[in-house]
């Protein structure tokens, strides 16, 4: 049986939400694999079979998990004495990871250094698409439509809090969205009424980073959402839904995650009610996207569409969304599992492509007396 670690956790805010994905994924892959869950938290990295059940998560006891480190595709924790003990080894690393380090490149960095096969997009574009000042040039770029906005920093607003603000009302008037720059889930991101409130808004994304986003709003704009996986040579693109708003005009982390009804048609349309033209072009984007960006696994990106005016903009791209949007492909006749398994499939032939490569250029530098000039 293939030997399955499922990552998650990690130093973000989405950690509670990544936490929730992980759990999803190990209820489905646990009947065809055998999982080590690799819970990465701000006291260590944790495995063991309690952290397959939600119950360990309420009140988390670090005492009661095994800590580990990864050495290649082992899980390794210190046994008595000091002396390292081999608690697990993996295969394929599936990463439930939202948010930092963890979906931004870093994690799949080191599984990269490690030649662990993994299932979300390489280094590179894992690390554009988090950060969304990088994402909307390489888009805008690529020919795709984004929605103007400015970059604002922490240390330029903390030394000219007025000066700032008049340049962004000068440039949009009060017509914007305030977000951080590399997070998602909604977490930071306001549509301020008035200057006051976008000193505040701007504020409060710098106590999450170091980077705001302020965004041109969109008027009689709906959001809509499309996944795309790979499967082998094709990418396979999901339903189209839309979310639907309900306290304000940000759809905020409590609308997405908190929300009471126990019924999904209440908190999204799927599929979305818009013309066939629009559907199809929004599949035909989503498909571009995933191949110029060179992405892998489950892929969600979020667009906005003007009603008015008919243009669609490509607000984001999540390159591990939540619940890996496995709803999303119901449509298609891709449960969770196949879903899953599909990822977990390429994530193993991608590392034998890999593997194809030269890795090292033969030479005789090492083996003369060469001069080392000293700077």
């Amino acid at each position: 049986m293939e030997r399955i670690g499922v990552f998650f956790g990690g130093k973000s805010c989405e950690h509670e939400v990544s936490v929730i994905t992980a759990l999803q994924a190990m209820a489905e892959l646990e009947y065809e694999y055998e999982i080590y869950p690799v819970y990465i938290t701000e006291y260590g990295w944790f495995t063991g079979e309690k952290l397959k059940y939600a119950e360990s998560y309420k009140n988390f006891n670090e005492k009661l998990h095994t800590k580990i480190i990864l050495d290649g595709k082992k899980l390794v924790s210190y046994g008595k004495f000091g002396f390292l003990k081999v608690v697990g080894e993996i295969d394929v690393a599936f990463l439930c990871m939202h948010g930092g380090a963890g979906e931004g490149g870093g994690l799949a960095g080191m599984l990269e250094m490690y030649d662990v096969p993994y299932t979300s997009s390489s280094i590179l574009p894992s690390s554009i698409c988090l950060n969304k000042q990088i994402f909307k040039v390489v888009a805008r770029e690529k020919g795709f439509r984004v929605v103007p906005g400015i970059c604002v920093s922490k240390n330029d607003f903390l030394s000219n809090e007025e000066g700032i603000c008049d340049k962004i009302i000068s440039k949009y008037g009060l017509d914007v969205i305030v977000k951080p720059v590399d997070m998602g889930s909604s977490v930071g991101v306001n549509a301020p009424q008035n200057k006051n409130e976008l000193k505040d808004a701007l504020s409060l994304v710098f106590c999450y980073t170091n980077k705001a986003l302020v965004e041109k709003k969109i008027s009689n704009m709906i959001e809509l959402n499309c996944a795309g996986v790979r499967f082998g040579s094709s990418v396979i693109v999901s339903a189209i839904e839309k979310p639907l708003k309900r306290r304000g005009e940000v759809l905020s982390y409590r609308d997405k995650y908190l929300s009471k009804s126990k019924e999904r048609s209440d908190e999204r349309e799927i599929p979305a009610d818009i013309s066939p033209r629009l559907a199809s072009k929004i599949r035909k984007t989503t498909q571009k996207l995933y191949e110029e960006f060179d992405l892998v696994g489950v892929v969600r990106v979020d667009y906005m569409y003007q009603e008015d005016t008919g243009e669609l903009y490509v607000n984001e791209v999540n390159t591990i969304p939540g619940s890996m949007s496995g709803y999303l492909f119901e449509e298609c006749e891709l449960d969770y599992s196949c879903l899953a398994k599909g990822m977990i499939e390429y994530a193993k032939d991608r590392e034998r492509e890999k593997e194809e490569y030269l890795t090292h250029y033969s030479s005789e530098l090492l083996s003369g007396n060469y001069f080392v000039a000293k700077s």
